[in-house]
């Protein structure tokens, strides 16, 4: 959705931009993953919720295992290719742990998105140019596709 020049991705949602634009999102334990290209000005974000699909559900942006190679796709089309194309790799905090006192319950989504995102680029050849994971704050991430600039900001948590 476009919003005084900005793209929101939401929860679930991926967007490819191309020419001047700023894709931004807000993440919890949920995976922003910002894929371009680094000659042309053409680039894609989504907002991935969990590792891999879940009873049936197939909508591509939603999960780790999907979106990586659909992603790229949806890139080359717009030109962009596969041997210059870059990653950034953000959120997948902790921010349930509290939930299940345990790192391998509802707390530990984040860590298996992240371990998905990374293992699927690793997979294609997309090298990772800057990573910001983990933790238990949430993020505030801005993609600017005119200038290749990413800026994430730690969001302060609620009391």
């Amino acid at each position: 959705m476009e919003k005084n020049g900005r793209h929101y991705v939401g929860i679930g949602e991926a967007e490819i931009i191309t020419g001047e634009g700023v894709m931004r999102t807000i993440l919890g334990s949920c995976v922003g993953l910002i894929v371009y290209d680094t000659t042309i000005p053409v680039g894609g974000m989504a907002h991935i919720m969990l590792p891999e699909p879940v009873l049936g559900k197939t909508t591509w942006s939603r999960f780790a295992s999907t979106v990586v190679p659909r992603l790229t796709q949806e890139l080359e089309k717009y030109g962009a290719q596969l041997k210059r194309m870059k990653a950034i790799v953000t959120g997948g905090a902790s921010m349930f742990a509290f939930l299940s006192g345990r790192s391998n319950g509802i707390g530990a989504i984040g860590s298996r998105n992240t371990h998905v995102v990374i293992e699927e680029l690793r997979k294609i050849g997309i090298p990772i140019v800057k990573k910001d994971i983990g933790g238990t704050s949430g993020r505030k991430v801005e993609f600017d596709i005119g200038v290749g600039e990413c800026r994430i900001s730690l969001m302060k948590k609620a009391l």
